[in-house]
């Protein structure tokens, strides 16, 4: 025991010249890396050490013929091929850095799984608990593919780029070190200390991870500051709050399933970010999102169709046609709020996403021409929630998706057009008539504008609903206003337009330009719908079915309208979307702006595709003067 103690004390007493820091006896002693025969007494947790030698020192250093001479090293090194971390996300250039060097190397001598662990200096002493070849075991055993750990021996690069994480180099004072500038295994580990996996500094809260990614949301993001929210891991089961496991909540530092070192997704043949996600966001730490994208009508997250992985260096808007919930949320940054109706600013959820600049004000925002998109300037954080819709749903986007009219919302959305819903700006239609038919807790005027998310959304009405347009039972991702028609069908409308003003019951009917709104006949109807259109009866004659395409005609919904049905253009009208499907105008879109015109109007069915109205014949009435 005496010879024992020596040999150890003379080791320690190295190191500490070596390194000149101190180096605790016990605290060696009773961490995994005393493969010695002691660690049974010291360690018992170690299933891996020697029945042959008491020597703790042994296996990593000698006091001669070290190779190399620093840190007097003794054994046997690996030497690959090793697979490097790669990812479209780094920022420096893989090829300069092409294999493990420093203390990683050393560390590798073990930990890649090619050279046994009693492997010294040409001699290989037997250990307890490892493969039959003297090999470390699982999870321990890195491989020599390293593209599934966190990258080593790289540096930390820090660039102005819109995107990059925020790295930096960490405090000379902190106990995180690059190694002769570089990121080492030695950054994060100590191998020496009796820390939980050797780590240099707690991983809780992301207190080691922050040394070198600066986060500056995080604290504040929803992530970060959920210290009341408890999550248990199902692989390990350990709980944590949301706010503790932080970083390692969503990654893996090591043998990590997916890119980016995300955690495992669930499916070894697709890229499911959605699942990292939903480990959470299922009902057991946070709100069930999950089952929100199993409805009707959702963003296909899960579509085979539109896999494909969201990274920061991404083209934006992006080539690739993919859905992740990254596009829209960032998680480092995005923080817990909430939305009103008529808020088209991006609040705290929407916090950290990046777009292309459009607005209100120019010179980023629409010429005088109708029917045309907006002007787009640079990349920038969002300021308005539309910027993150127009991402993938504008003309400057590239990505396909399963109609024309997706990809080109913002030329519906333009002011100049006959009609517009009013989002980015107010229609030039708009008159006080308009006003009056909202509902007057909303305080809305003529130059109130409306985002994306007052029209599409959860269908569900309780206080706590999840909100966004993650999934709803109903046609085209529509909200639920709470209020039904006569046939029992959900109008969204109702969300904004005074149910008393356009209902079925309604007695405020002459606050409309149109004061017949409320007319029994226009709810008592049973209308034939067209495919894909929502079985409400605003939609009968309001509806922008103006688009051509090869097979048939597509309802734009109510975003914009510049013309008539394609199919009818003398019949129907741009002018207030009265180009819907059940409907015929004899009038001008002039007189429909005109007050005091005679505006004459009708139903219309369609014989040959059975879908239309036939509730009553051609009718007039006097626009009021206002």
């Amino acid at each position: 025991m005496i010879r024992r103690s020596i040999r150890y004390i003379g080791c320690i007493s190295l190191i500490t010249l070596l390194f000149g820091v101190q180096v605790k006896a016990s605290n060696i002693l009773a961490t995994k890396h005393n493969l010695s025969s002691s660690a049974p007494i010291y360690a018992p947790e170690n299933t891996i050490y020697s029945d042959t030698t008491d020597e703790v020192c042994v296996f990593c250093h000698t006091p001669h013929n070290a190779n190399p001479a620093t840190p007097l090293w003794n054994h046997d090194l690996a030497t690959g091929p090793y697979t490097m971390y790669n990812s479209r996300s780094i920022n420096y250039n893989p090829a300069d850095y092409p294999v493990p060097t420093g203390s990683s190397k050393l560390c590798l001598s073990c930990h890649d799984g090619t050279v046994a662990v009693g492997a010294v200096n040409g001699s290989v002493y037997n250990l307890v608990g490892t493969n039959p070849d003297g090999t470390i075991t699982n999870p321990t055993n890195l491989t020599t593919d390293l593209a599934d750990d966190h990258p080593i021996s790289i540096p930390v690069v820090q660039t102005a780029e819109l995107w990059a994480p925020e790295q930096v180099d960490p405090n000379t004072t902190s106990p995180v070190r690059l190694e002769n500038g570089l990121v080492q295994c030695s950054s994060c580990h100590d191998p020496h200390c009796n820390n939980d996996n050797f780590l240099v500094l707690t991983a809780d809260y992301g207190t080691l991870c922050k040394e070198c990614h600066h986060q500056n949301g995080w604290d504040q993001s929803a992530h970060g500051a959920a210290t009341g929210v408890s999550w248990t891991d199902p692989d390990t089961n350990v709980t944590k709050t949301v706010a503790q496991w932080a970083c390692l909540g969503c990654h893996d530092m090591h043998r990590a399933s997916e890119q980016e070192l995300l955690q495992d997704d669930g499916d070894p043949n697709r890229t499911l970010l959605e699942e990292v996600c939903f480990r959470c966001h299922n009902g057991t730490a946070a709100p069930d999102i999950r089952d929100e994208f199993y409805k009707t009508y959702s963003h296909p997250v899960q579509d085979p169709s539109y896999d494909g992985v969201h990274y920061p260096t991404e083209p934006n808007p992006p080539e690739e046609t993919h859905i992740e919930c990254t596009d829209c949320h960032d998680p480092h940054y995005g923080e817990s709020g909430s939305r009103v109706l008529g808020d088209d600013t991006a609040g705290g959820m929407l916090k950290g996403i990046y777009a292309p600049q459009v607005g209100p004000n120019a010179p980023y925002t629409y010429s005088d021409t109708p029917w045309t998109p907006p002007n787009y300037g640079p990349v920038h954080e969002i300021t308005y929630e539309y910027e993150l819709c127009l991402k993938c749903h504008g003309t400057v986007s590239s990505m396909q998706l399963s109609n024309d009219h997706k990809e080109e919302i913002d030329v519906y959305f333009n002011p100049n057009n006959l009609a517009t819903h009013g989002c980015i700006l107010p229609g030039k239609n708009r008159n006080p008539y308009t006003v009056s038919g909202f509902r007057e807790e909303l305080g809305w005027d003529l130059n109130t504008t409306i985002a994306c998310c007052d029209c599409h959304g959860n269908d569900d009405t309780s206080a706590d609903r999840i909100t966004g347009p993650h999934g709803s039972e109903n046609h085209w991702l529509l909200r639920e206003s709470g209020i039904v028609d006569n046939n029992g069908n959900s109008v969204v409308c109702y969300l904004c337009h005074d149910e008393e003003v356009y209902g079925k019951n309604g007695t405020e009917g002459s606050r409309s330009a149109f004061p017949y709104h409320t007319k029994g006949g226009h709810w008592n109807q049973q209308p034939d719908y067209p495919p894909g259109v929502p079985e409400v009866g605003c939609f009968v004659c309001h509806g922008d079915f103006s688009r051509q395409l090869t097979d048939g005609y597509t309802a734009g919904g109510l975003h914009g309208a510049n013309s008539g049905r394609a199919d009818r253009p003398e019949t129907t009208r741009g002018t207030h979307f009265l180009n819907g499907f059940g409907i015929e105008i004899f009038s001008s879109e002039q007189d429909l702006i005109t007050p005091g015109a005679t505006i004459s109007c009708g139903d219309y069915y369609d014989e040959s595709s059975g879908y239309g109205c036939s509730k009553h014949s051609t009718t007039s009435y006097t626009r009021p003067i206002y």
